[in-house]
Order: C-alpha cells, then sequence, then structure tokens
C-alpha cells in the first residue's frame, strides 16, 4: 500500500493519489515506529525503529502546537516548533514543552531487532 502512489503501482498517480493508502503508511512510522497512543489524555511515544530504519522525523499539531518528532537510533527528540505550552508522555513519563524550552531529547533505551 506504501507503494501505491510512490511507485505508481496501478499506473494513474496522474489522476491523484490515494488518500487511504498514504494514511495507512502515516499510521505504520506514527503509530508503529515512533509508538504514538492516546494515554490518559495525553499524546504518548514510545519508539521502536526496526533495525533497516535509521531515523524518522515528522510533524504534527497537537491541541493547537506545531511539534516535530525525530528519533534515530539512539535517541527521540521532541519540537515545539510553535504554540503553546504542551504535555507529552515519553514512555509514559510527562514531558512539557513550552515557548521557553522548546526542545527535549530522550536516550532511547534499546532498539529491538525486527
Amino acid at each position: 500500500a506504501a507503494l501505491m502512489d510512490l511507485a505508481d503501482l496501478g499506473g494513474n498517480v496522474n489522476d491523484g493519489c490515494h488518500i487511504a493508502s498514504m494514511g495507512g503508511t502515516w499510521m505504520v512510522f506514527t503509530f508503529g515506529f515512533a509508538g504514538m497512543k492516546g494515554n490518559g489524555g495525553l499524546l504518548s511515544f514510545s519508539p521502536n525503529l526496526p533495525s533497516h530504519i535509521n531515523n524518522l522525523k515528522f510533524p504534527l499539531t497537537y491541541r493547537g502546537s506545531l511539534i516535530e518528532i525525530e528519533i534515530d537510533r539512539k535517541n527521540i527528540t521532541y519540537k515545539l516548533l510553535n504554540g503553546k505550552e504542551t504535555e507529552l508522555l515519553h514512555n509514559s513519563k510527562k514531558i512539557k514543552l513550552t515557548p521557553g524550552k522548546k526542545e527535549i531529547s530522550k536516550t532511547l533505551k534499546s532498539i529491538k531487532k525486527h
């Protein structure tokens, strides 16, 4: 599904994109690899990159704030790009991004092999 538009598998990409395929791809990366989910009213992350992916970076809007999530083999970095104070969960522990502290990095404990 991820390659439906990227590789033009149906030979019809000129007619428009396949939104369901794009949504499924987004879900694999954000919910799967970044471990994003709702948890007690907060957005939670528990990343687990597969061994063949070295990094992942994506923006999202959460409660009116624009946030960037960047994950590599050793760290995850949360950045407040625009907006107000925002609380998130990293491995079930609260972190707070504020206009004065716009970036928080956390070391990943271990990377599971897939």
